[in-house]
């Protein structure tokens, strides 16, 4: 079960269908909430998912980005159980 959650942010997706092809690679291998697809130009998938590490999420998707760009960046938990509110720092999934 996998201890962390991040917010997954793929922009510049090719199309409708290439976003909806990562957001079901995000569903099938990750506990998830808010998966969604903004088709505003360039298509951008957003989603949130519990993962162990950055490692996990670029092994999931790495293989079928393409040109589209990924950043991942883990949201962090107040002892009150509440997000914090400082800014997340998000990592570039396959950045080569």
């Amino acid at each position: 079960m996998p201890n962390r959650l991040f917010n997954v942010i793929v922009l510049q997706c090719e199309s409708e269908a290439h976003a909806s092809k990562l957001g079901k690679l995000l569903k099938a291998r990750f506990a998830h909430r808010n998966v969604q697809i903004d088709l505003n130009q360039p298509v951008t998938l957003l989603g949130i998912v519990g993962a162990n590490t950055l490692k996990d999420i670029d092994t999931a998707l790495s293989a079928e980005l393409r040109g589209a760009k990924c950043y991942a960046g883990e949201i962090s938990w107040l002892d009150t159980g509440r997000m914090t509110p400082a800014p997340m720092g998000f990592s570039a999934i396959n950045a080569s």
